[in-house]
């Protein structure tokens, strides 16, 4: 005899596979949306979307590539702002008609910053351990106040 299994059914084939099917997921990690936000907008608890996570893992792979692509393009468009870049942009002559424009937009310092922190921590992080190996000796001499007067 099998025995059944106690509590409620999952809700991963009938509220997430769908939605994974049909390219929604995909679709909403790559606007942004986070693992809570996207369990919310499927009805299920977050908590449930965690444990699917940590127990399916062809699921969990799929979803951490969604995210790396997510994570590629910000890299890339964080690359982008530390170095410059060319962009058109259209606007309206003074004739009134609509006209492309080729603009610039020069390199933005902190963006170079925190890229240069993050990829070459070891040379750009803002705190440094320095070790200084050998004897510190101080000597400190107390005066009395009244041996300096009478000098």
């Amino acid at each position: 005899m099998t025995e059944k299994k106690r509590g409620r059914p999952s809700k991963f084939d009938t509220h997430v596979q769908p939605h994974l099917d049909n390219g929604n997921i995909r679709k909403w990690i790559l606007e942004g949306k986070t693992d809570v936000d996207i369990a919310r907008i499927i009805d299920i608890n977050p908590d449930s979307w965690a444990v699917y996570m940590k127990e399916r893992e062809e699921f969990s792979e799929t979803i951490r590539g969604f995210k790396d692509l997510t994570n590629d393009h910000v890299e890339s468009k964080l690359y982008q702002n530390a170095i410059g870049y060319y962009y058109t942009e259209e606007t309206v002559s003074h004739k009134g008609e609509i006209v492309s424009v080729k603009k610039y937009a020069k390199p933005d310092v902190r963006a170079q910053q925190f890229w240069l922190k993050n990829r070459r921590r070891e040379v750009w992080r803002d705190n440094h351990d320095i070790n200084i190996d050998g004897d510190l000796t101080i000597d400190i001499k107390f005066v009395d106040e009244n041996e300096q007067d009478s000098e």
